[in-house]
């Protein structure tokens, strides 16, 4: 609504461009009032908490999320949820895109293409969830549109079950601006970057698809599966687990776009790839998914590094997450639920939403856990509302205490969100990272933000803003270290609906 100070003023702007700056003016003012209003920073014991432990330490329990701040957390999903089919959605893939300034009335390129299937398939993986939790009939239409990107770039380099890593008309100007030169110019082609590749219906694709690719895909695919109960839709997500695990069959394992890429599948990704087989055509899969998840309990758990690129181990916790939430067999079950608590373990002061998220779905009931509870409702409170810009990382001051390692220098603590460059998936970066990162007139989608808010919502870590904790509710223990011992929720059990061992 339109203060009536600004309405007696309006009408007096008689020139059409006068009248379109004032417009737009007031609504970047009103904006930024609803903002300040929805969005309510943490409290002063709440941000203490979270900086402690992201020193290894508690101070005193954590405050829960109260009702105006669930209700910022739910109009900040409601934000991205309308800004996606807007502006970072192409042919129901994920992009970014870059604006020549932060008015946002001219979009130059779409970027992040490199992380485009992967980032569609988180965002199944939203709309799964967001369906699970509100029955939304909104949610189902974006899956089906999601379903048809997966569906064109599995098919579109011609060797189906192969995943481009996006896929467009050669036509869209937007995208004639970045294909011209992803992965470097190639000089023998030009006008096509070395990961562009023609495809069919007069499109072109972009190769390097990776592992971690794989591993998001596979969980949006089978997350659909298991909670969306249409069955047309189950059907489609059903066929394109089959084609993918065809294609990788044919490449005996290998990742490859049949030009440049080459990946081995890892033991893990390989049993989750078999475990998304196995519910959805048992027949087919199950004793294949049986072999590949005996080898792949053999080998010991990826933790992301303290100082080092963490992103391929954050983007591998797919594989757990997929496989916690799909595994029936008991023995199997534990082991896989084990991994990812020996991960909490390791990198739970990290304070990454998605790390916590991870460990927290391998129950059906949330583990009595403290500081998963506080890593996901309050760093998912410092998560800024739509639309979400490139920003540099704050600048730290002079004492800040600082390690160096791999031939760079990083925090010796880690740093929370809002303190951190951002990017397409804010959850793949590491908290001590001290690259300073550009501010640029580009916005990305929000889908980390929304995967990770209806999962908690699920899981009752976040809870409906009209019935939240107060206070006064029991709340929950405190670890004994910042590396929690696993199991700790009394009762709890696992995806599979089995009791773990007490302790």
């Amino acid at each position: 609504m339109i203060p009536p100070m600004f309405v007696s003023i309006l009408p007096k702007f008689q020139a059409p461009s006068v009248g379109w700056l004032c417009w737009v003016a007031l609504g970047l003012l009103l904006a930024g009032q609803a903002s300040a209003q929805t969005a309510p920073e943490l409290t002063d014991r709440q941000l203490t908490f979270l900086e402690s432990a992201g020193r290894g330490r508690f101070s005193g329990r954590w405050i829960e999320a109260n009702s105006n701040e669930l209700t910022a957390l739910r109009l900040k999903a409601d934000g991205y949820q309308a800004e996606i089919p807007k502006d970072h959605l192409v042919g129901g893939l994920i992009v970014s895109r870059r604006y020549t300034d932060a008015t946002r009335t001219q979009s130059v390129a779409y970027e992040s293409l490199e992380s485009s299937a992967g980032l569609t398939g988180f965002y199944l993986t939203a709309m799964a969830y967001w369906f699970s939790v509100d029955l939304k009939p909104q949610a189902l239409e974006r899956i089906r549109d999601s379903l048809t990107g997966l569906e064109n770039i599995a098919t579109v380099s011609g060797r189906h079950g192969h995943l481009a890593a996006f896929a467009a008309s050669a036509s869209d100007p937007l995208y004639k601006a970045t294909y011209a030169g992803i992965g470097g110019e190639d000089p023998d082609r030009p006008g096509f970057g070395r990961l562009a590749q023609p495809g069919s219906a007069g499109q072109v694709w972009i190769g390097g698809a990776s592992r971690e690719t794989y591993s998001a895909v596979i969980l949006g695919l089978a997350t659909v599966h298991k909670r969306i109960r249409e069955p047309r839709i189950r059907q489609r997500a059903s066929n394109l687990i089959d084609q993918i695990i065809v294609r990788l069959e044919q490449d005996d394992w290998r990742i490859t776009d049949g030009k440049q890429q080459l990946e081995f599948v890892t033991p893990l990704l390989r049993a989750a790839i078999l475990r998304a087989g196995a519910s959805a055509n048992p027949g087919r899969y199950t004793k294949k998914y049986e072999a590949a998840a005996k080898i792949a309990l053999e080998y010991p758990t990826p933790t992301a590094p303290l100082y080092g690129d963490p992103r391929a181990s954050l983007l591998n916790l797919a594989n757990l997450v997929t496989l916690t939430s799909l595994e029936t067999n008991e023995t199997r079950s534990l082991g896989f639920q084990n991994r990812l608590t020996q991960v909490w373990r390791k990198n739970g002061n990290e304070l990454n939403p998605w790390i916590a998220m991870a460990y927290v779905n391998a129950f059906d009931r949330p583990p009595n856990d403290m500081l998963a509870t506080a890593t996901l409702q309050g760093v998912l409170q410092l998560y800024p509302p739509a639309p979400r810009w490139q920003r540099a990382a704050a600048p730290i001051a002079s004492n800040h205490p600082v390690v160096v390692a791999n031939g760079r220098t990083w925090s010796r603590n880690a740093r929370l969100l809002h303190q951190l460059g951002s990017g397409a998936f804010a959850w793949e970066n590491s908290p001590r990272d001290l690259t300073p990162g550009i501010d640029a007139p580009i916005t990305h989608s929000g889908v980390d933000y929304l995967t990770l808010f209806w999962m908690a919502r699920d899981s009752g870590i976040v809870q409906n803003e009209d019935s939240p904790r107060t206070d006064s509710s029991p709340s929950r223990s405190r670890p004994e270290s910042m590396r929690p011992k696993p199991f700790s929720a009394p009762g709890a059990t696992n995806k599979a609906g089995i009791r773990p061992p007490a302790r």
